[in-house]
């Protein structure tokens, strides 16, 4: 591939929040190893996960690495999905059994447990 492509690809990477791996291989005119291949090349390309929702393969870039779904709505009805499932936690502070959602691993049924524990973590440091 000549250099005139690959600032093509590295502008589009840029600029689109997010793009599809075979909609890439389309517009490129490449099969997916190659496509792989190519966007390694290019240092803006992270890795390809795929979306829980629809099970399309998404291009993360370095611009957006934490990007898990192809699009915001699929990202609020997979998370509306799982939010009526819930699961029983153990507070590290008070020891108080809590409710949280089924995706979270909170350790402290509030933020005031959190801070408490932090602070009692702290002042044991600082005697040591």
């Amino acid at each position: 591939m000549d250099e005139k492509v690959f600032d093509e690809i590295k502008e589009l990477l840029r600029n689109n929040d997010f793009l599809f791996l075979d909609e890439f291989c389309a517009k490129f005119n490449l099969k997916r190893n190659e496509a792989k291949a190519t966007l390694k090349k290019c240092w803006l390309f992270r890795r390809i996960e795929t979306c829980p929702e629809c099970k399309r393969e998404i291009i993360v870039t370095f611009h957006r690495p934490q990007k898990k779904f192809c699009c915001v709505q699929h990202k609020k009805r997979y998370y509306n999905r799982f939010r009526s499932k819930t699961k029983t936690g153990i507070c590290l502070n008070c020891g108080k059994e809590f409710e949280q959602y089924s995706f979270r691993n909170s350790k402290f049924c509030s933020i005031s447990c959190a801070n408490l524990y932090r602070h009692h973590h702290k002042k044991e440091d600082e005697e040591k």
